[in-house]
């Protein structure tokens, strides 16, 4: 955990977008829980997460598969080299607002001279007709725009899960061999709500 007022003018840029948000106090944690399964060469995020108070959380789960003990090495060229060979399998992120996407939306309201409905509605929209046109037109990247677009218009918990087709993860060498966004989306199966 992590506590600490926010000065009155800040000179750090972090500090200055939560001053401008009407926080006067960071108030936080950050968990890491992680297990390195030898056997079967995978690592299991079982938590990363950030939580702030009045803000919301962020929690990361999954599976990373091709992680041998040289990921682990004290030298650092070996873990690095051992480390690119790691896979995706699964992925779970769970986004959950307590606050912090209120208060952008109505900063911007603020900044524009707008009403902060007509902003959300723009958010929305923007994330509908936007992530597609980013991420291509698969079933998987409707699915996350939909859930994210619901996510803005109602703003409470978002849980997107991404696990890769392939059996034995995604990789860096998937990655550079078809490098756009949708070739990407394409090697893996996505679901997405919003609540």
């Amino acid at each position: 955990n992590l506590t600490f007022p926010i000065p009155a003018n800040p000179e750090d840029d972090s500090l200055k977008q939560l001053a401008e948000l009407g926080y006067e106090r960071v108030d936080g944690s950050l968990t890491t829980h992680l297990g390195w399964n030898e056997a079967g060469q995978e690592l299991v995020i079982r938590e990363i997460s950030v939580d702030g108070a009045g803000m919301g959380s962020a929690v990361l789960r999954g599976i990373v598969g091709n992680v041998t003990r040289d990921v682990f090495s004290p030298d650092s060229a070996v873990a690095t080299v051992a480390a690119v060979a790691a896979t995706g399998k699964a992925l779970e992120l769970t986004l959950e607002n307590r606050g912090l996407f209120e208060r952008v939306i109505a900063r911007e309201a603020r900044r524009q001279k707008r009403n902060g409905e007509d902003i959300r509605r723009e958010y929305g929209m923007a994330a509908a007709v936007g992530i597609p046109a980013i991420l291509g037109n698969s079933q998987g990247a409707k699915t996350l725009a939909q859930a994210v677009a619901r996510f803005v218009a109602k703003p409470g918990r978002l849980i997107v899960r991404a696990r890769a087709k392939a059996a034995g993860g995604y990789g860096l060498a998937d990655f550079t061999a078809g490098s756009d966004p949708a070739s990407v989306i394409e090697a893996l199966e996505i679901t997405a709500v919003a609540e």
